[in-house]
């Protein structure tokens, strides 16, 4: 049993936050279709869990000797000025298979993300028969007579399988300057090393297994929040097809990663998720629209992560 090891295209209808009126089609939709079966991954949920009521935080720890020039320090401030907390979110820039100092960081990382449980991780590390876990098989090659909206259920069951990264270190390199193709294939050693994936992964994970669905309209959108004084960033893979909106996407929380095809206007689905963020106790203070990307995995241009911007909770302003 295999295992695990540590240009352009014609644009969607996008209005952002455009109010919604009359009756929705897309809850219509949404209704048939929930009966159907999504049998070719199983969603894992378990790993899903987050603690003390935070949405998608706990991968960032304060910055020590293992801070590395490229790791992404994360906007996490609890007060402005020379006292304010700085949380640092590691990254692997040695490949695979990961070398000694990486490894030997990810281990320091998880310990003080989770200092209760040394005798766990102890455990973990020194074993010598754990269990073998199976890779999830890639959606690579759907049949052309699967629906769309049934195909991007697939890829987000499958991404479920691969589970969230909790050891506060993401495993791939997915600077946001790369252009698209490089992305793509970051995507691509994602499906071969099958390993847990952070939110920004998924949602490049996610681009490059819908490149191949002509008639959904794919952009980022990602959030800023706050709880007890700090800021948390969390970014999801918007989706436009046949006139509706959705989500696909990995968090911590299960209500801020995929949401179903029945929001008729971009800024229900925002909407959405501004609702499941307050249901986890964080305030949204910004959000941030790319543009539609490409659906050719050649493509050389960046992507724009910030096309369109609104701020909370006072009036919305795009730009």
């Amino acid at each position: 049993m295999a295992t695990r090891s540590v240009s352009g295209n014609a644009a969607a209808p996008l209005v952002p936050y455009q109010s919604a009126t009359g009756s929705s089609r897309c809850d219509e939709e949404h209704r048939s279709s929930t009966a159907e079966s999504s049998d070719m991954c199983t969603p894992i949920a378990s790993a899903d869990t987050c603690a003390s009521g935070r949405g998608e935080s706990g991968s960032a720890k304060s910055v020590s000797e293992d801070e590395n020039p490229d790791d992404v320090i994360e906007d996490c401030t609890s007060t402005d000025g020379p006292s304010a907390k700085r949380f640092l979110l590691l990254g692997n820039y040695s490949g695979f298979p990961m070398n000694d100092e990486t490894y030997a960081r990810m281990w320091r990382n998880i310990l003080k993300i989770n200092p209760g449980a040394k005798e766990e991780v102890a455990r973990i590390r020194d074993s010598t028969d754990l269990p073998e876990i199976p890779i999830p098989r890639a959606p690579m090659s759907l049949p052309s007579s699967i629906p769309a909206r049934r195909k991007i259920r697939i890829i987000q069951n499958y991404m479920n399988a691969l589970q969230y990264n909790h050891t506060g270190m993401k495993m791939f390199d997915v600077r946001k300057e790369k252009t698209y193709a490089g992305l793509m294939e970051t995507a691509k050693e994602m499906i071969t090393e099958a390993l847990p994936i952070k939110c920004l992964e998924a949602v490049i994970l996610g681009a490059y297994l819908t490149n191949a669905l002509k008639t959904v309209h794919r952009f980022a959108i990602s959030f800023k929040t706050r709880l007890d004084g700090l800021g948390f960033r969390h970014i999801v893979l918007g989706l436009c097809h046949d006139g509706c909106y959705g989500s696909i996407g990995m968090s911590r929380r299960l209500t801020l990663q995929d949401k179903p095809f029945r929001f008729s206007t971009l800024r229900d689905l925002i909407d959405e998720f501004i609702s499941s963020y307050s249901d986890c106790l964080h305030d949204v203070v910004q959000i941030r629209v790319s543009n539609l990307l490409p659906h050719s995995d050649l493509c050389r241009d960046q992507v724009k992560w910030k096309v369109g911007m609104h701020k909370t909770p006072t009036q919305p302003v795009w730009s």
